[in-house]
């Protein structure tokens, strides 16, 4: 199979093309005689399958067997080409004209991604088998969709289920269901007491967030104070550092959960649950966030409570015990002579304790013919058993905010896309069209020009910077400067001796009316890098 993809552009779903076609019948009723049950319309399918397959020789179930098989093994052979890039750039794309992503917005948003689930629709659909078609790819093999597709998917699907809730892009300035006091030197714990108990459908809608200074003044803000995009910010850089001791770093400096959490906080599921919905608000929202997640952590998330992840993604983990059980596994000398048991030692904060990786394991030697079990035992345990608890909790979480159906249209590193935006140059061009002006300013402002002047000589980093600086997150939006929302804007603040300021609530960069090109570099440079507070002035 290896061949056949190396040598043919996803060659094998030549053959599932013909066990989708084949299978087609049972969702052919999607979209059509709404005035059916689903069980009449599940007869209806079978019925047709069987008198296909009947005039082909072959069991009703068969093709559908076969492309059941053949999909799990194709997710597979993507997840191993997605971390180790067997094959270019593009390979595992299909014809995109075949499948039209925008026909499943008209259909149950909650159950479109859901197997099993029977999804009919009151308005107009396209053909029913196109329809199907395109069901059948984003729920087996969403991969062959081109990345930036599917993410407009999301993202489109996000827009109607905040609809559902009465939000929109001016959802700042309508009037809010509820209202919090977060005080910055204690942001996690206020988050935690005021939001852990509210409902999701209530953390959907939009809420005030007053923000107390270090001094204990409330900031200014819009609404009343409802900053609610730099308190998200605020609270996930808070949360998600090591230093509250619900996360770890990885050797690359990727999070996971920490399995010794239970020596730091008590009742930790709760907070994990609660770290798990603030996620799915902040996603929730359309916002990004800079939280380098560790893949496997985030594979474990979507693909659900099934999910056991294997030795390969360990070194993701840990990547000397990886190099280390790779030398045990292609080891060709006597296995026992390295006096190893079924065990292994775990340390949190000075206390060492030795874990069995199976019953009585410390009495067991690792030997040439168990060497093999050794090493899934010790690959699952630090993989999957030490932070399950963590996991289930932040997925039920995230769960209640995102429906993970969603989620899984894309991989893990896809996933962090989402979440972080795309590591990619920022498009200062793309950025300068879609900019706002107000308080005087327009695009052919003596000032606006020398500011696009400097911000084209920036570099990467300098660009980055700027745009953490006004909006709270270096990386562009996952569909450029278009869909970004609230538009970048530049204001006048008028008083040409301060230096730049920001509002990130609004994506609002507040610019004095400096007259020359020297000054505009230098006193930018100095804001951006001294990275100030928020404060509406």
């Amino acid at each position: 199979c290896l061949t056949l993809l190396r040598s043919d552009t996803l060659g094998i779903t030549k053959v599932m093309a013909k066990c989708m076609m084949l299978n087609l019948s049972v969702l052919s009723s999607y979209g059509a005689a709404p005035t059916r049950t689903s069980k009449q319309r599940s007869a209806a399918a079978m019925a047709a399958v069987r008198e296909r397959s009947q005039s082909a020789s072959v069991s009703p179930y068969a093709w559908a067997n076969l492309f059941k098989l053949l999909s799990s093994f194709l997710h597979s052979l993507h997840a191993r080409d997605a971390r180790a890039a067997v094959f270019p750039h593009g390979h595992w794309l299909a014809n995109a004209s075949q499948f039209d992503l925008n026909s499943l917005l008209w259909l149950d948003i909650s159950k479109v991604f859901t197997d099993g689930e029977d999804v009919t629709s009151e308005n107009p659909s396209p053909s029913t088998v196109s329809l199907a078609q395109t069901i059948i790819v984003m729920r087996t093999l969403p991969f062959i969709t081109p990345f930036l597709k599917r993410a407009k998917l999301f993202l489109r699907l996000l827009g109607k289920e905040r609809a559902l809730y009465g939000r929109g892009h001016n959802s700042l300035w309508v009037e809010h269901a509820y209202e919090i006091t977060v005080r910055r030197s204690h942001v996690y714990e206020d988050a935690f007491a005021e939001l852990c108990a509210l409902p999701a459908t209530e953390m959907k809608k939009d809420f005030v967030v007053s923000l107390v200074n270090f001094q204990g003044l409330e900031e200014a803000g819009i609404d009343g104070g409802g900053i609610l995009r730099e308190f998200l910010t605020v609270f996930v850089q808070t949360a998600f550092d090591s230093s509250m001791g619900f996360f770890k770093y990885t050797d690359d400096q990727r999070i996971y959960p920490n399995p010794q959490v239970g020596v730091v906080h008590e009742n930790p599921a709760i907070h994990y649950k609660f770290l798990g919905k603030m996620l799915g608000k902040v996603l929730f929202e359309s916002l990004l966030v800079d939280i380098p997640f560790a893949s496997f952590f985030i594979q474990k998330v979507i693909e659900g409570p099934n999910s056991k992840l294997s030795f390969d993604h360990l070194e993701s983990l840990d990547p000397e015990v990886y190099k280390n059980l790779l030398f045990l596994r292609s080891y060709d000398g006597d296995v026992a002579s390295l006096n190893l048991n079924f065990t292994m030692v775990t340390n949190a904060i000075g206390q060492t304790q030795v874990i069995d990786l199976k019953p009585g394991g410390s009495n067991i030697a690792v030997t040439n013919e168990n060497c093999a079990e050794y090493i899934a035992l010790m690959a699952d345990y630090k993989l999957n058993k030490q932070i399950e608890t963590q996991c289930a909790a932040f997925r039920e979480g995230l769960a209640s905010m995102i429906n993970l159906s969603w989620l899984r249209l894309f991989t893990a590193s896809e996933a962090q896309v989402l979440i972080s935006g795309a590591t990619v140059p920022v498009d200062i061009a793309d950025l300068k069209e879609h900019t706002h002006y107000s308080g005087g300013y327009s695009e052919n402002h003596p000032t606006i020009n020398i500011f696009w002047e400097v911000v084209f000589a920036f570099d990467n980093e300098q660009r980055q910077q700027l745009l953490k600086f006004v909006t709270s997150c270096s990386r562009p939006p996952l569909l450029g400067f278009k869909d970004f929302w609230p538009k970048f804007a530049i204001h006048n603040a008028q008083q040409v001796e301060r230096l730049p300021t920001a509002s990130t609530c609004m994506n609002l960069l507040k610019l004095p009316p400096y007259e020359n090109a020297v000054t505009m570099r230098e006193r930018l440079l100095y804001a951006i890098s001294a990275g100030a507070g928020f404060e509406l002035s």
